[in-house]
């Protein structure tokens, strides 16, 4: 971005800024505003989000396991059903039915995180089961049970939130940019993005964790940060290289948040979610 250009958008944010009432703004202005123009390399955490967008966050991680309700009873049903002859064997002495301790345990394990999903749980084991994490017996009992488990099964959920994932709540064909944010979904699509998440093992608690950073726009022409021959011109033949909906001062702005905080070297991103969804009780989305 020129010389020029930096310093016109950085004045526009103060003045901006300077009209602007902060604590009426959604949080993906404000974040901004406090890093663009404050400078702040403070964490971000739950208390820099309104209660609308904890709201939203919560759902948008919770909808990620509204799909499994029906492989967790095909596997809830698989497992009473090998347990029951399991038991049945055991009382005639029959070794037809039977099964080892160690796979009767693993049975029993996923019987119990299964019951607590479906009545309205996501536990840390409920989410290793879904993320499919490796456990010799589990694989073994998801393939009897006709469902498998890793890549492509429906338990292989990646714990972290693309920008799809809010176009379940969303017009995907509503743009959305760093301006807007009114809706709370909007707003954490453009402060969040893409991000990880989990659950902390002290407080048992979702944990969203990012880095509040831009990546740099690249030319529409060459695909490589412009070099100005005339002050000012890199800025008006560059759009984002994700295909990015708005140019001009939109345009301008990004490019400007690209050299503040580039990629590594923002703010980092921590938010705890106990506020709204106290263990162990994290009730899921339904469709």
């Amino acid at each position: 971005m020129s010389e020029f250009g930096t310093g016109l958008t950085a004045a526009a944010l103060r003045a901006y800024d300077a009209l602007s009432d902060r604590k009426t703004m959604p949080s993906n202005r404000r974040v901004l505003l406090e890093t663009l123009v404050d400078k702040s390399k403070e964490p971000i955490t739950e208390n820099a989000l309104r209660p609308a967008e904890l709201d939203a966050l919560n759902n948008l991680i919770r909808s990620k396991y509204s799909n499994l309700q029906k492989p967790a009873t095909q596997y809830k049903n698989y497992i009473d059903r090998t347990l029951s002859e399991h038991e049945s064997a055991g009382k005639t002495k029959r070794k037809e039915g039977r099964i080892n301790a160690d796979y009767e345990k693993q049975l029993r394990t996923d019987r119990k995180i299964i019951d607590g999903y479906l009545s309205g749980n996501l536990t840390p084991e409920f989410l290793d089961m879904a993320h499919g994490k490796p456990e010799y017996h589990r694989n073994v009992a998801l393939t009897l049970a006709g469902i498998g488990n890793g890549e492509g099964t429906p338990f292989s959920v990646k714990p972290n939130i693309q920008y799809e994932d809010y176009n379940k709540f969303t017009d995907p064909m509503v743009a959305r940019n760093i301006l807007s944010g009114s809706n709370p979904y909007d707003s954490l699509a453009t402060l969040l993005g893409r991000f990880n998440y989990g659950i902390d093992p002290k407080t048992k608690q979702f944990v969203a964790t990012d880095k509040y950073d831009f990546n740099p726009y690249k030319s529409i022409l060459t695909n490589k940060d412009a070099t100005p021959v005339i002050p000012y011109a890199e800025d008006l033949i560059t759009l984002p290289i994700d295909g990015g909906t708005s140019g001009g001062a939109y345009n301008l702005l990004r490019r400007y948040a690209g050299t503040v905080v580039p990629p590594g070297q923002g703010r980092d991103v921590r938010i705890q979610l106990n506020n709204l969804l106290p263990a162990p009780k994290n009730a899921f989305v339904g469709k």
